[in-house]
């Protein structure tokens, strides 16, 4: 069985399309829509392949997701990718793997799971 991907983002309709494209691909996915309830997830078990990061979101944020997840569960932080999504111009010292500006297309959108998804056992 593959490892999921974890969608965390608060737009119901991008959390929505990801999950359909990346479903049609064959990956199971999971969404959250923040940053705390992707990390209630993590601490119920959810040991996902690759996490696509919203950065900008109503409640726990990105960052602030990104420096709970490393300090509350360090191995599996280190063990898992992380694609942040914004529309922001520049992301900066942040422990993610890969940024892909918003809107993203889905030609890029497969790239990114391409790169960085990992089986984890």
């Amino acid at each position: 069985m593959k490892a999921p991907i974890l969608v965390v983002d608060d737009n119901a309709d991008m959390r929505s399309l990801m999950k359909i494209f990346l479903s049609g691909d064959g990956y199971v996915v999971e969404t959250a829509t923040d940053g705390a309830a992707a990390m209630k997830s993590l601490h119920a078990g959810l040991r996902p392949g690759l996490i696509f990061l919203d950065m900008i979101m109503k409640g726990v944020d990105g960052k602030t997701f990104l420096s709970t997840f490393e300090a509350e569960l360090p191995e599996i932080f280190k063990a898992t990718p992380i694609v942040a999504t914004s529309g922001l111009e520049v992301i900066k010292d942040l422990k993610i793997s890969h940024y892909l500006r918003k809107p993203v297309d889905l030609a890029t959108l497969k790239q990114a799971v391409d790169r960085y998804y990992r089986q984890i056992p």
